[in-house]
């Protein structure tokens, strides 16, 4: 890596900031990252300064937040419209196309009316995250389970370290007669025994019941 230019238009307006051919933005700012042998030299944002759209006029620019690893590369950016152009050590140039930021507070977003029980664990709150339904409600944690803002595969999760630790959730106005799926992200210690997913009245009565159980078992 040699350099790089993030184009950021933050009014979303191409007149009013620095355009490049072939770019539908109007840059306002600008992240500029320069590097050698994989150790960044320069991570700064500039203003740009000038007067018409074609001038490549930029403040000095403030520090920012950036590290990079192998070929990855993680920087600070403020929100807005991209476009990014890179030039490596031998002078080979790329670009990328405009792209807006994509921001779903989290890996997976909901899918609307037929969204049911989506619980995200990046919060304390264990709430259903089902924007049109919410039918789930918010799960309480029984026994020793404990919310823990570190564990989870994106953000945070529930950490349960003894036995009868779970989560519960009761709702009794949800018909479901079509197919469905289920998905859920864990990471187990003893794999031998335990419910990932139950639905039922817990009467620890299991026989003939009409009740479901997703889990872990030896045979």
């Amino acid at each position: 890596m040699k350099s790089i230019y993030v184009l950021v238009d933050t009014d979303n307006d191409y007149t009013t900031g620095y355009s490049s051919l072939g770019t539908g933005i109007g840059a306002e700012k600008m992240v500029e990252i320069k590097g050698v042998h994989g150790i960044i030299t320069l991570r700064v944002v500039k203003d740009w300064t000038g007067t018409d759209v074609n001038d490549w006029a930029w403040s000095e620019g403030v520090a920012i937040d950036a590290a990079a690893s192998g070929s990855e590369l993680e920087l600070e950016v403020p929100n807005g419209k991209y476009w990014i152009h890179i030039i490596s050590w031998n002078g080979d140039q790329d670009s990328s196309t405009d792209f807006d930021l994509n921001n779903d507070e989290g890996r997976y977003v909901n899918s609307g009316s037929n969204c049911f029980f989506y619980y995200r664990m990046n919060s304390n709150s264990l709430a259903d995250s089902c924007s049109s339904t919410a039918a789930g409600g918010s799960l309480s944690k029984v026994g020793g389970a404990v919310y823990d803002g570190s564990i989870g595969y994106i953000d945070g999760g529930v950490d349960m370290q003894g036995s009868d630790d779970y989560l519960t959730g009761s709702s009794s106005g949800i018909d479901i007669t079509a197919d469905w799926s289920f998905e859920t992200w864990f990471n187990t210690d003893v794999s031998n025994d335990g419910a990932i997913f139950f639905i039922g009245d817990n009467d620890g009565t299991f026989l003939n019941q009409k009740e479901l159980s997703i889990g872990l078992g030896t045979r």
